[in-house]
Order: C-alpha cells, then sequence, then structure tokens
C-alpha cells in the first residue's frame, strides 16, 4: 500500500514509514534512558590500584576535601579537593605523579610507574 504517489513513483511505503517509525522510537528511548541513568550516578569515583590490583575507591563527590595516604602503598600523599583528585608527596626519584595536576574524567590518569602505581577516574 502507497502512502504518496506522485508522478507514479513510489515515495514511501506503509512498511517504510513503520521500519523509519521504530527507529526514531528506539533512539528516544535509548537516549530517555542514558540520561535517566546519568542523574542516578552517585559521583565519580577515584579508583587507586598499584600492578593492576585495586587498592582503594574512593568518592571524589562525597569524599571531604583533605590529603590522605594509603598503608599500602608507602611514600604516597593524595589531595582531594572539588572532585578531583592528585598526588601532592610521592618518594619516587622522577615525581611525574606529583607533577600531574588533578584529575577528574575518565579519560584522565596519574601514573608512578616506580611504584607501579595508577589513578584512574570511573563514573
Amino acid at each position: 500500500m502507497i502512502l504518496i504517489n506522485i508522478s507514479n513513483k513510489k515515495i514511501i511505503v506503509k512498511k517504510d514509514f513503520f521500519i523509519i517509525l521504530a527507529i526514531v522510537l528506539t533512539g528516544i528511548i535509548v537516549v530517555s534512558v542514558s540520561f535517566i541513568m546519568k542523574k542516578t550516578n552517585h559521583g565519580k569515583t577515584a579508583v587507586i590500584s598499584v600492578d593492576s590490583e585495586i587498592i582503594e575507591k574512593i568518592n571524589l563527590e562525597t569524599h571531604e576535601n583533605n590529603t590522605f595516604s594509603i598503608e599500602n602503598i608507602k611514600g604516597v600523599v593524595f589531595e582531594v579537593n572539588k572532585g578531583k583528585i592528585r598526588i601532592i608527596e610521592s618518594d619516587c626519584p622522577d615525581k611525574i605523579c606529583v607533577k600531574t595536576d588533578f584529575i577528574n574524567s575518565k579519560s584522565e590518569k596519574i601514573v608512578c610507574l616506580p611504584k607501579k602505581l595508577i589513578v584512574e577516574i570511573e563514573d
């Protein structure tokens, strides 16, 4: 069955219309669900791992703005401030991890190779 017919050319067929409608509705549902899931997220979490083993997970949104160290990681002091994290002290020779500024997005990492330490953000 043809919905539109101009000069004996088929522009859109009824089943094509339903396919397009299904694609549009699926897109709306996917966008809505991802928006709702993002709103219910409890904030960003910093994952601190040594030698690929997770040592600590810190919620950056609820964690108080302060400095702290972790017992399993000797010589390293972390700082959390306004939902961001950084290393402010380390006894490693190059101190590249200390020179790295605050991180707060999934694409950023702090790495200390001598200690096999990685700090990364997960949503």
